[in-house]
């Protein structure tokens, strides 16, 4: 395990110092920052909500499964949720990340590289899920 020098806790305590007075300057971005966050979790409960009701009315259950196709289903139905629940997460962290980033620089939003993100989110996921 790689020791922290005294002066290097010293660089990490004066950048955190820094972000905090940054984000006390700006309490709009950190209220956005708080909104987008509280967003995600929000539609992650809808998107839930909404998936389980799809499931129950295609008759898709979790238990056993009847047949292949209705596995296959069930395994499809997971899948594309999941595949929604992490866009969704990614949008929102995107955000959130850009703020943070305008905090620090002067820039203007885009959703240029929010595939790019999206698509680092999946590899991620699938990394963890291999």
């Amino acid at each position: 395990m790689k020791k922290i020098a005294p002066k290097d806790i010293t660089k990490l305590e004066l950048l955190f110092v820094k972000s905090f007075r940054l984000l006390k300057s700006n309490p709009n971005k950190a209220g956005l920052m708080i909104l987008f966050d509280a967003l995600f979790l929000v539609s992650a409960f809808g998107l839930q909500i909404l998936f389980r009701y799809i499931a129950q009315s295609l008759n898709i259950s979790i238990a056993m499964p009847k047949t292949t196709a209705t596995a296959f289903a069930y395994i499809a139905f997971s899948l594309l949720y999941y595949l929604i629940v992490l866009f969704a997460y990614s949008f929102f962290k995107y955000c959130v990340l850009d703020f943070i980033r305008s905090l620090f620089e002067r820039a203007e939003f885009s959703f240029k590289r929010l595939g790019q993100f999206y698509s680092l989110n999946l590899i991620i996921a699938g990394i963890f899920f291999a």
